[in-house]
């Protein structure tokens, strides 16, 4: 199949919501090109959203995004000149998505010892750390991503977003280790599939964050990495 691989703008010089409308306009520009496109429309049945870890919490946004948009403004936004619909793509295909920034859930506690993720100890967040223009440290930062007051905007610990009580939501596959950030999504996998969400959740045991990908041999990243395409396949 074919992947597009967006080259969103990065924090903390570009900090949210710019990599996220980074993800709307490219994926707006797939749906709908512009005139002198080197590529044709492609229809959102054909379109799985995939991603990891941060990518995974930018994809998990978007589709939030998108279900605002359905409930405000009839799911249309202005682009090009246009009213266009922003329909929801085929799937949304994760692996260990970061889905709050708060670092709320109990299992940021109960799976430290399995996990390599110390969100709290990342040292350009610690006071000591150099100043500039870009990465002010007064008042201290506490996020990469966004300012302290964004850090429970639905949109950046999406797992409190509304969008996952909502109807007729894409299937979605979420895949875990024991880690920090485990109970994030098994909270929004909860919440879809009590919606009706087609909802394919897997957690393997005794393995840190994004494993798949750090330990692409062992049994488990395999069948965790095999699974993750044949949700893509099945999807469209």
């Amino acid at each position: 199949g074919r992947c597009l691989a967006v080259d969103y703008r990065l924090a903390p010089q570009n900090p949210f919501p710019c990599a996220l409308v980074d993800l709307l306009v490219a994926y707006l520009s797939l749906l709908y090109p512009s005139e002198g496109s080197l590529h044709e429309a492609v229809p959102a049945q054909d379109i799985v959203f995939a991603g990891e870890s941060s990518g995974g919490n930018l994809i998990l946004s978007l589709v939030a995004l998108f279900q605002y948009l359905r409930d405000t403004k009839s799911g249309r936004v202005r682009f090009h000149g246009s009213d266009v619909d922003v329909p929801m793509p085929a799937g949304v295909a994760t692996v260990c998505p970061h889905a709050d920034h708060t670092s709320s859930f109990e299992s940021h506690i109960r799976n430290k010892p399995y996990d390599i993720l110390y969100l709290d100890q990342l040292p350009y967040l610690q006071p000591t750390f150099p100043s500039c223009d870009l990465w002010p440290t007064n008042p201290p930062r506490a996020d990469i991503y966004t300012e302290g007051r964004f850090l429970a905007h639905p949109l950046v610990s999406v797992a409190i977003a509304p969008a996952w009580f909502a109807k007729n939501m894409p299937p979605m596959f979420l895949a875990y280790g024991q880690e920090k950030l485990t109970d994030e999504e098994y909270y929004i996998a909860q919440r879809a599939k009590e919606a009706g969400t087609k909802v394919d959740f897997r957690q393997s045991d005794k393995l840190p964050h994004i494993f798949p990908l750090l330990f692409p041999r062992l049994s488990q990243s395999q069948h965790v990495l095999r699974a993750w395409g044949e949700f893509c396949h099945n999807a469209v």
